[in-house]
């Protein structure tokens, strides 16, 4: 799954607080690698990190004080000689790590499983619609900064066939906007017509689409 865009964290120690799954914590390690872990303390389950973004050398849990590095390792307990005796081995209680992170064009994917292929096998020939977007500029792409969240109450298939292109809908959701953009009172169904490019499937489950009119048809600036 998706993690975050190397230019969101522009710095070491800058973090980013995002989902796999759960709440895994991407952050630059000082030695600008990148490294995950579910945000939850191992003590009683707190988050660690309650900010969406920043710049941090340490996540405490605001419930008992523990605290991790960041890269997830145990540094300190309170009160570890009287109410834990001196028996806790810190190297056994770091935050759980995404095991497995794969950096592709600058785009940072993390996965729980150590049994599924490698990420560039896994996108199959689905880099081909992926590298057409990214590789568009020379410098390169920065994410806008900011962020929009929802939830969406519903089964996580019907979020996935729309994040994969459901272009099926655009004639009738986004009726007003096509015609809008265009002189053409009938360009909203020209996505579904015979010869016009619309949704695309790769293999492993991807999905992309967008459809394309003639210059000629779209409106100018």
């Amino acid at each position: 799954m998706f993690l975050a865009h190397e230019s969101q964290r522009p710095k070491p120690g800058s973090f980013i607080q995002t989902y796999l799954a759960e709440d895994p914590v991407p952050v630059r390690q000082r030695d600008g690698s990148v490294k995950a872990f579910l945000n939850q303390c191992r003590h009683r389950g707190m988050r660690i990190c309650r900010t969406d973004a920043d710049t941090s050398k340490t996540f405490t849990c605001t419930y008992h004080g523990w605290a991790y590095d960041l890269a997830g390792a145990l540094i300190n307990v309170p009160l570890e000689e009287t109410a834990h005796r001196n028996e806790i081995d810190k190297s056994q209680w770091g935050a759980l790590k995404v095991p497995r992170i794969a950096n592709y064009r600058g785009f940072h994917f993390g996965i729980w499983s150590q049994e599924t292929p490698e990420f560039e096998d896994y996108l199959g020939d689905m880099a081909f619609s992926f590298n057409a977007v990214v590789d568009r500029f020379d410098g390169g792409l920065e994410l806008a900064p900011g962020t929009t969240k929802w939830v969406i109450d519903c089964n996580w298939e019907f979020a996935a066939e729309q994040f994969a292109s459901d272009m099926y809908h655009a004639p009738v959701s986004h009726a007003a906007a096509m015609m809008a953009l265009t002189d053409d009172p009938n360009v909203s169904g020209s996505n579904t017509q015979p010869g016009v490019q619309g949704r695309q499937f790769g293999e492993n489950g991807h999905g992309s689409g967008g459809f394309f009119q003639p210059e000629s048809v779209i409106k100018a600036p």
